[in-house]
């Protein structure tokens, strides 16, 4: 009786199994199809932007061959000079909200003293960009700059001064905070676009 009924059972089971199995190979067809068709396209894009790099390489090369040395010294100088300025402008634009937010809510001490401390950080932003504009300069003229890049540190010498000597009219940590929000400044050119016109 057990051999009539696993006779009977066998072929059942057997195409329970292959059906099964049959599933698990029409997925992994269509995955398969799937995958082939999203390499197609992966491949179509890499080659659309190939094409694309390859393109703004030429033109680069095109539009530099045009120009002297000189002159792309000269177009990179002021585009240089025109984000020094873009950034120091946006720490002061900074330091004047926040100093605005602060007018609400802290005392006139504490607003005076971030104020304080933006106007010596952006000192000594400026100064810092001069110095980092002049690496490099092999003339006389870009290593005065250099030097006058290095009295940013006398920023500093007299911002600690100050804050000693006038404990009573300066706070010291909003003056911190404030010499040092320059630095949120840098970090706000992160999410700049490029400027790549002179």
């Amino acid at each position: 009786m057990l051999r009539l009924i696993a006779l009977c059972a066998l072929p059942v089971a057997g195409g329970f199994v292959f059906n099964h199995q049959h599933k698990y190979l029409r997925r992994a067809l269509r995955s398969t199809e799937a995958d082939a068709e999203e390499d197609t396209g992966l491949k179509a894009r890499r080659a659309a932007m190939t094409a694309v790099f390859e393109a703004q390489a030429l033109q680069a090369k095109e539009s530099e061959s045009e120009l002297s040395p000189a002159e792309i010294k000269a177009r990179e100088a002021a585009l240089y000079e025109r984000n020094r300025d873009v950034v120091v402008g946006d720490h002061f634009f900074l330091g004047a909200l926040v100093s605005a937010a602060l007018w609400r809510f802290a005392s006139l001490k504490a607003v005076e003293s971030y104020a304080v401390g933006v106007a010596f950080g952006g000192a000594y932003l400026y100064l810092l960009a001069r110095y980092v504009g002049s690496i490099g300069e092999a003339t006389l003229d870009g290593a005065k700059e250099g030097g006058i890049g290095q009295a940013r540190f006398a920023i500093v010498g007299l911002l600690v001064a100050i804050a000693g000597k006038n404990r009573d009219y300066v706070d010291f940590i909003p003056l911190l905070v404030g010499f040092f929000s320059y630095q949120a400044a840098t970090l706000l050119q992160a999410f700049r676009p490029p400027d790549v016109e002179a």
